[in-house]
């Protein structure tokens, strides 16, 4: 493989990663939208990923990370939901 070659395909890797990153974000924003707009919703993993049209690792990533960053928690039943926010 020449040098240009393995350049392009390096450039490539690294465009779809930033791609993929972007897409990620915007996917846990709206996801995390979904949630926020309707306080009362609380479904699993697989019921998540059945009503907003995602395979079910996809959205288990998004849960998690929604999780991680104290948007959602998950209850004794394995359901996520919004963490309540204090009105302003």
């Amino acid at each position: 493989m020449s040098r240009w070659c393995a350049t392009t395909a390096a450039t490539a890797r690294a465009t779809a990663t930033v791609r993929d990153a972007m897409y990620f974000r915007k996917l846990v924003q709206w996801i995390r939208e979904e949630f926020e707009s309707a306080p009362d919703l609380r479904l699993t993993s697989r019921e998540a990923a059945a009503f907003l049209g995602l395979d079910l690792d996809t959205c288990e990533r998004v849960l998690s990370q929604l999780t991680n960053v104290g948007a959602l928690t998950r209850g004794s039943d394995g359901r996520f939901f919004a963490v309540a926010t204090a009105a302003p």
